[in-house]
């Protein structure tokens, strides 16, 4: 039974929300019952995680096509044109928090979907290929040139420009290094919290083949 005059998704709502969560949350971990504890410790690892969605009303995306039980939800294609040329979906940018005008980094993707992911300095500073950084600190400064991929080991890095509109364009020699042709159809997915994803290959393109309810972005 709700509280008279409150409204679910209100303000009001929220901040009661809020106060119930910090309330188990700052309640001491002792207890002897087994099933408690592990409540309270689950709660606490997912503490932050609440507070953001109550907090910030950030909500994903619900229209997002999910290709299966259980796995990735994907925002569409992107068609890469002749020039390098791709489409980031609107979605995208805004859950990732991308900006027209940001520089972004360009990394590869998995062996089995190729293609590559874009991230933000930010995100690639708290992940284990901040490594990469460190071993070559003109990338990090953007002192390369834009768009210009540095190897190392079997990996491919570079930056690049969110353009107007939310675009970003690729030498064609770059896009190689990524198994990325012009002319592909790319899936734009919600890959890991470091990355936006863009497949090109593997079973996760042949499941979404069968979902003609994708939106298609060029």
């Amino acid at each position: 039974m709700r509280s008279p005059g409150i409204e679910p998704g209100s303000l009001a709502w929220k901040a009661r929300i809020l106060t119930i969560i910090c309330d188990l949350y700052n309640k001491p971990l002792y207890t002897t019952n087994a099933c408690i504890l592990l409540f309270k410790i689950v709660l606490r690892i997912f503490y932050f995680f609440l507070i953001n969605i109550i907090i910030t009303n950030k909500v994903y995306n619900t229209n997002m096509t999910r290709l299966v039980k259980g796995g990735k939800y994907a925002y569409g294609w992107s068609k890469v044109g002749i020039t390098g040329k791709i489409a980031i979906p609107k979605e995208a940018m805004e859950e990732y928090g991308f900006s027209e005008g940001e520089n972004v980094f360009i990394i590869n993707g998995s062996r089995r979907s190729g293609g590559f992911g874009i991230t933000t300095i930010g995100r690639l500073k708290k992940s284990p290929l901040s490594l990469i950084l460190d071993k070559f600190p003109e990338l990090s400064t953007f002192q390369t040139e834009k768009g210009r991929a540095i190897r190392s080991g079997e990996k491919s890095f570079c930056w690049t420009l969110i353009e107007k509109g939310g675009f970003i364009t690729l030498p064609i020699e770059t896009l190689g290094n990524y198994e990325v042709s012009p002319g592909d159809h790319l899936l734009s997915i919600r890959g890991s919290n470091l990355a936006l994803g863009f497949a090109v290959k593997g079973p996760i393109i042949e499941e979404a083949q069968n979902h003609p309810e994708l939106a298609f972005f060029e």
